[in-house]
C-alpha cells in the first residue's frame, strides 16, 4: 500500500508543470485578493515562488507554507535565477521591466492587471486571464480558515483604510457600536487603528462612547498582531473597502464592508459571511 501510493504521488507530480514564480506587491487587501491564484498554483505547479511585501508572508495560511517567499523589495534579484523554464505572473506592466523579464527565458509570462477599472471581480479576472477557473462559490471560502467563534461579545469595528476618499463617516460606525452595546451588557466594541489612522482614533476618543469601559481601542504596526487578535476574539467585523476587512473576511468572521469611492463589484472582500453596503440602508448581495 506504502509503494502503491507513492507510485501514484509520483505520478500526480509528474503531471505539474514546474515553477511559477508570483511578483505581487500593492496594498494588504490586493495580496489578500491575489490568495486564490495561489492556492491554485500548487495545484498546477511542482514549486511557488512568491516575490512580496515582507510583512505579508505571515498572513500565509498553513496550507500555502510550501510556497517560498521572498522580499519584493530587497530580494528581487534573485528572480532570474529562478526563472528560466518556469512561468511568471506579474502585475507590473511598465516596459522596461517586461522586456527585461522576456529575457529570463521563461516559458510563459502573464500581464495581471493591478487595478482593474471594469468588472468582473478583481479575483476572477485573475483567473480569466490565466485561463484557470474557479466559481463563486469557492470565491466565498474563509481563505484564512473559519476563526468565526459564533458566541463572541465582540464587535471589532476599523475605521480607516488608508484613504479618507475610501472612508464611510464615523457616525456610521459609531451608531453600530451604540446599538452592539445596547443589545447585552456583556458584549464589547473593539474600534482598530492602523499608523495612518490616527486623526480618527482622536475622534473616537473624544466621543461619548469612550466613556463606557466596554469600549477598547488599538493601534497596529504588526499585521501579524493585528490577524492573531482578530482571529481571537471578533464574533463581527465592520470596515471599509480597506486591508483589514479583506482580513477578517478570509478569516470567515461576519464582515460589513462598506463602498465609497471603489466598486464592490470589483474589489469586494471574499469569504463566507460578507454583506456588501454602499450607504446604511441595507446590504447589497455581490458576488
Amino acid at each position: 500500500m506504502i509503494g502503491g501510493k507513492a507510485g501514484s504521488e509520483l505520478d500526480i507530480n509528474q503531471t505539474l508543470l514546474p515553477r511559477i514564480i508570483i511578483v505581487r506587491g500593492g496594498g494588504v487587501g490586493d495580496f489578500l485578493l491575489t490568495l486564490p491564484v495561489i492556492f491554485e498554483s500548487l495545484s498546477r505547479y511542482r514549486e511557488v515562488i512568491l516575490f512580496t511585501k515582507s510583512s505579508y508572508p505571515e498572513l500565509l495560511p498553513q496550507d500555502l507554507q510550501k510556497v517560498r517567499t521572498f522580499d519584493l523589495d530587497s530580494e528581487l534579484e534573485k528572480l532570474p535565477s529562478f526563472a528560466k523554464g518556469g512561468d511568471l505572473i506579474t502585475f507590473w506592466k511598465d516596459s522596461s521591466w517586461v522586456r527585461e523579464v522576456e529575457g529570463y527565458g521563461l516559458r510563459r509570462l502573464h500581464l495581471l492587471e493591478s487595478r482593474p477599472s471594469d468588472e468582473p471581480h478583481v479575483t476572477q479576472a485573475m483567473f480569466k486571464k490565466l485561463d484557470w477557473r474557479i466559481s463563486s462559490e469557492t470565491l466565498r471560502s474563509a481563505w484564512l480558515g473559519d476563526h468565526w467563534n459564533p458566541s463572541s461579545e465582540t464587535l471589532w469595528i476599523h475605521p480607516g483604510s488608508g484613504s479618507s476618499q475610501k472612508n464611510a463617516p464615523f457616525s456610521i460606525f459609531e451608531k453600530r457600536a451604540k446599538e452592539w452595546l445596547a443589545r447585552r451588557t456583556d458584549n464589547t466594541v473593539v474600534f482598530s487603528f492602523g499608523e495612518a489612522d490616527q486623526a480618527l482614533k482622536i475622534i473616537v476618543l473624544e466621543s461619548d462612547l469612550c466613556s463606557d469601559p466596554r469600549v477598547q481601542t488599538r493601534t497596529y504596526r504588526s499585521l501579524r498582531a493585528f490577524r492573531d487578535t482578530l482571529s481571537e476574539c471578533a464574533g463581527s467585523f465592520v470596515g471599509n473597502d480597506s486591508g483589514p476587512s479583506h482580513l477578517a473576511a478570509m478569516l470567515g468572521i461576519p464582515t460589513d464592508v462598506f463602498f465609497r469611492s471603489t466598486n464592490p463589484m470589483i474589489w469586494k472582500p471574499l469569504g463566507p459571511r460578507v454583506r456588501v453596503y454602499l450607504d446604511e440602508s441595507g446590504a447589497n448581495r455581490i458576488l
